[in-house]
């Protein structure tokens, strides 16, 4: 859980429901990362297409390898996301 406000899936509209939306439709639930950035929906919209158009599936290795690759680097800096 983090430790700043953020804006729930129900309290949610405008831009920020857009954006739950998409993430509950690409990833099956609104995720901590997403609702981490509630308070400030077009950072979270921007954010969400620069992933979107730089990572999984943007580059020849294959969703699985990118996959592995951000596990990897996640458990090396230790991020609980």
């Amino acid at each position: 859980m983090a430790f700043i406000p953020m804006i729930s899936e129900e309290e949610a509209s405008g831009l920020l429901k857009e954006c739950y939306d998409r993430n509950l439709q690409t990833v099956g639930r609104t995720s901590e990362v997403v609702t981490a950035l509630s308070l400030r929906p077009e950072a979270l919209r921007v954010s969400t297409h620069f992933r979107s158009t730089t990572l999984f599936g943007a580059s020849d290795l294959g969703r699985r390898r990118e996959e592995f690759i951000a596990t990897l680097i996640s458990d090396l800096v230790q991020c609980s996301y």
